[in-house]
């Protein structure tokens, strides 16, 4: 089977070691195609594959490194920007009252795009920005001024704020504590 490809030349797609056992491969359908072959391999001598267990993860290139793009397959945040601008358009557009659009956004909105951000861990620029578009759209469905304290739209609703998520904080607490639980994990 056709592996990750190392210089051009030699083709390596599996590592394996004890119980342990590492697919590699240069792109998803590839590696798609591996995980299928070993199931079908594994169902034949009799076991199967824990996915609990089980990760996945894919490495790309920076400019003088390598970094880990998401730990989980198929969630990234190349596209969140774009697609929460356009959810937060269609969202202003609704013939609903302010506090509807904004207990919206807040309800469902918010804790959607939360997970993709925990689970892809973006770059601290990238939620600054979406933190910044969330408070421009908050502002204008208020019809508040720009020039308004965001302390108003993060403060509590018992101390006379929206009670609204920073998305830059809670994306970082939410990935230091689950990464905090991993360390302290018993599961082997």
């Amino acid at each position: 089977m056709p592996g990750y490809s190392i210089n051009g030349g030699t083709s390596v797609s599996s590592l394996a070691f004890d119980d342990d056992l590492i697919l590699t491969a240069t792109n998803a359908p590839q590696a798609r195609e591996l995980l299928d072959y070993m199931e079908a391999y594994l169902s034949g001598l009799g076991t199967t594959i824990s996915a609990p267990k089980c990760a996945c993860f894919r490495i790309a290139p920076a400019k003088d490194s390598w970094y880990l793009i998401s730990p989980w397959a198929g969630i990234s945040s190349e596209n969140i920007k774009t697609e929460l601008l356009a959810t937060l358009q269609r969202v202003r557009n609704l013939a609903l009252k302010p506090y509807q659009k904004v207990n919206l956004i807040s309800t469902y909105l918010v804790p959607h795009y939360l997970y993709q951000l925990v689970t892809a861990v973006p770059p601290m620029t990238l939620l600054r920005c979406l933190d910044q578009e969330l408070r421009v759209v908050i502002k204008d469905i208020y019809h508040l001024p720009q020039s308004t304290a965001n302390g108003l739209i993060y403060c509590g609703k018992r101390d006379g704020g929206l009670g609204f998520p920073n998305l830059e904080v809670i994306t970082v607490t939410s990935t230091l504590a689950a990464g905090y639980r991993f360390l302290n994990s018993t599961d082997p």
